[in-house]
């Protein structure tokens, strides 16, 4: 059994691909002279509105001595939900996603009917095969309930261990 490992600059990599760019982070615009904000005349906006909110996450997939690992994923808007699964065996693994009416639907099944689209790309670092992006159209701001299943492990659970693996989300265009 191989181990996963991802090594930092591999980390750093997948991070910077989603990060917005420092410039943006750092710089706020308001538009007032400068001594009405001194004199109190204008409030600076309240530094919470103006917060950069991140519209992708790291998900820890760790089975259960079943195969099994459920989630859920908050969305923001309706457009495009990519999930990028990353892990020695992520081709095992069925990725199945429920909106809340209790019918979950495989990312396959949503290849299939034209709701979901599967994009293949070049290979990770440490991992066999191609890495593929599958693009879900999204309901809107809504939390998807997320199940993974691969075939049970022979290997038994026990305390804190590293992941099997990593699900990668954007939501957005």
């Amino acid at each position: 059994m191989s181990a996963f490992v991802v090594s930092t600059s591999s980390l750093l990599s997948v991070c910077l691909l989603f990060a917005a760019p420092v410039s943006a982070q750092l710089t706020k615009q308001v538009a007032a002279p400068p001594e009405d904000i001194l004199s109190g005349r204008v409030a600076l906006p309240d530094p919470a509105a103006l917060a950069d909110h991140s519209r992708t996450a790291w998900v820890e997939v760790r089975f259960d001595a079943q195969g099994l690992f459920t989630s859920t994923l908050p969305v923001g808007s309706a457009g495009v939900l990519s999930l990028v699964p990353l892990a020695p065996d992520a081709e095992a693994w069925e990725i199945a996603l429920d909106d809340g009416s209790g019918a979950w639907r495989t990312l396959a099944a949503r290849v299939a009917d034209g709701t979901a689209r599967a994009l293949s790309g070049e290979g990770f670092p440490g991992l066999p095969g191609e890495v593929v992006r599958y693009d879900v159209d999204a309901p809107g701001a809504a939390t998807l309930a997320l199940r993974v299943t691969r075939a049970p492990s022979s290997a038994a659970v026990h305390g804190l261990r590293a992941p099997d693996g990593v699900l990668l989300v954007a939501d957005g265009e």
